[in-house]
């Protein structure tokens, strides 16, 4: 077969990933508020992984990425598909921005990813302390900084309002007391109140709503 390529934009910089081989396989998703089925495209046997892969000697690169026909994911199929990296990364964050093309189809960046991370805190178990600590480590209130680094902000923000009752997050000691699925449903709440703020906010035209969107708590520990 040929090469496969995507020539896209992974800000800040033009990407260029090319890979030699890819599988197809179909997978049913089904998160709180959307089920729908999912071709997700696995891609292997790499020439380039663009950008971040070059400048980090391809110690880190891209994992995946979605577009509206399907989710594509660097590397082979798991050989465990119950593995909950694959399932948050893959099936639940890209998942998310497969379903969000469709509903809010205009919808930037900062926006779209952290709708895919609070959908990744909705079902994490084993990694969600992981999970947080990360957004914690690379937030930024930045508006102009990366779309993961903003959107991260946000995450942050508002589960600590539903957790804490504070706007600053706390070090990942408190969030260590707490329990896992007390987390899960703050940020299931904090999913569904979007939603329906996005879905009375012209849903099919809205562009970004961090900033505007303010999450409602009346949940503490």
């Amino acid at each position: 077969m040929g090469f496969g390529i995507l020539m896209d934009v992974t800000r800040p910089y033009r990407e260029c990933m090319i890979w030699k081989s890819q599988i197809k396989k179909q997978y049913e998703i089904n998160l709180h508020d959307t089920s729908s089925s999912l071709e997700v495209i696995f891609l292997d046997d790499f020439i380039s992984f663009g950008w971040i892969g070059f400048a980090s000697l391809n110690k880190i690169h891209t994992g995946g990425w979605a577009k509206t026909d399907a989710v594509y994911r660097v590397g082979a199929p798991p050989e465990n598909e119950t593995d909950e990296n694959f399932y948050l990364d893959i099936l639940c964050h890209e998942g998310r921005h497969f379903s969000d093309y469709s509903h809010f189809p205009n919808l930037q960046q900062p926006e779209l990813e952290y709708r895919a991370k609070l959908t990744e805190l909705c079902y994490a178990q084993d990694t969600l302390l992981r999970r947080i600590q990360h957004y914690f480590n690379t937030s930024s209130p930045d508006k102009n900084s990366a779309p993961h680094t903003f959107s991260a902000y946000h995450v942050m923000r508002d589960l600590s309002l539903a957790m804490f009752s504070t706007l600053t997050p706390p070090p990942i000691e408190k969030w260590q007391t707490l329990d896992i699925e007390k987390i899960n449903t703050a940020a299931t709440s904090i999913l569904q109140q979007n939603n329906t703020w996005l879905k009375a906010n012209n849903p099919e035209k809205i562009t970004s709503f961090l900033g505007e969107f303010e999450f409602q708590t009346t949940t503490t520990t």
